[in-house]
């Protein structure tokens, strides 16, 4: 598929915008960096192990309650735009909480912490499923996957060395401005990866398919004669077949007299509809009116062979 400039442009962008956003997680990671900045706030155990469980819990549990307000949006930009600020400026408020605080009021500092944590991971899972449509809007899916594989591939190679540079701030400086300087470089990527999600241009969505009409259809006029006709015919076959078994023995008289009395109601009934139609009569119809005709008057012939007693 050949690329305009207008996709080059959003795989780019979104394709910054999404490595960035996770290589700054690398100089904040819930795995390494935040446990060891709660642990020497003095966070029990409880609070230091529940860390990597709560931000999973944001990143997905809001989306499920999101979703049905992404899908009702007509453009999904600026509604990721207005609430991803969210998800990115809480690591300025924990540089200064770093900074300014962690010596003085280390109790503060973990309330802090937390809730921008709180904060990072709920505002994050509810723009996820509006950011999720963008991309598919944006990227067209014959380049969907080398785009994830592409970005992903970049994130992982500055996830390393991000955390290589994590490694020389922690043993270069003393806590806790050493964690606020790896908070520093986390904001720092966040304003990165904003700055590209501004440059998206954002696709119209595809029209909803119309929904189709139902067409009007008109009732025909034979409608109720040639339901009368197929009645006739099945009343003539159980004739026959109640006929067969009469022959081998296998069903008395009143079993014979019923199928005749089944084929004479219907008989009259087809009869007066028959009337009221046959001037209007194409050749189907005639030929089936005559062959119905001579089926009738068979089953009248045959009962009367039979011996059996009319009812």
């Amino acid at each position: 598929m050949a690329l305009t400039p207008g996709l080059r442009r959003n795989i780019l962008a979104l394709g910054l915008d999404h490595s960035v956003f996770l290589i700054g997680f690398s100089f904040a990671s819930q795995s390494t960096i935040l446990p060891a900045f709660a642990a020497h706030l003095g966070a029990p155990n409880v609070v230091i192990g529940a860390i990597p469980a709560v931000m999973t819990l944001g990143w997905f549990l809001p989306s499920l309650f999101a979703a049905g307000h992404t899908q009702t949006l007509a453009r999904k930009l600026p509604f990721v735009v207005r609430y991803t600020v969210w998800e990115r400026a809480p690591f300025l408020v924990m540089v200064l909480a770093a900074f300014l605080l962690a010596e003085r009021a280390p109790a503060l500092t973990l309330a802090v912490l937390l809730l921008m944590l709180l904060t990072i991971t709920g505002t994050g899972g509810v723009v996820m499923p509006a950011w999720m449509d963008i991309i598919g809007r944006a990227i067209p899916v014959t380049v969907r996957g080398r785009f994830f594989a592409g970005s992903a591939l970049f994130a992982g190679l500055g996830g390393f060395a991000g955390s290589f540079l994590t490694a020389r701030i922690l043993a270069a400086m003393p806590p806790p401005a050493s964690y606020g300087v790896c908070f520093l470089c986390a904001a720092a990527c966040m304003g990165i990866s904003f700055a590209a999600l501004l440059l998206v241009h954002e696709p119209p969505a595809a029209a909803p398919a119309p929904v189709p009409v139902p067409q009007l259809v008109v009732a025909s006029p034979f409608a109720r004669f040639d339901r009368l006709s197929d009645s006739l015919a099945r009343a003539v076959r159980n004739f026959q077949d109640r006929a067969a078994l009469f022959g081998s023995g296998r069903m008395d008289c009143g079993g014979l007299a019923t199928g005749l009395v089944a084929v004479d109601n219907l008989w009259i009934t087809y009869n007066t509809e028959r009337r009221a139609r046959l001037a209007s009569f194409d050749p189907q119809r005639v030929t089936r009116d005559q062959a119905l005709w001579t089926s009738v008057d068979s089953v009248s012939r045959r009962f009367d062979d039979s011996g059996c007693p009319r009812p």
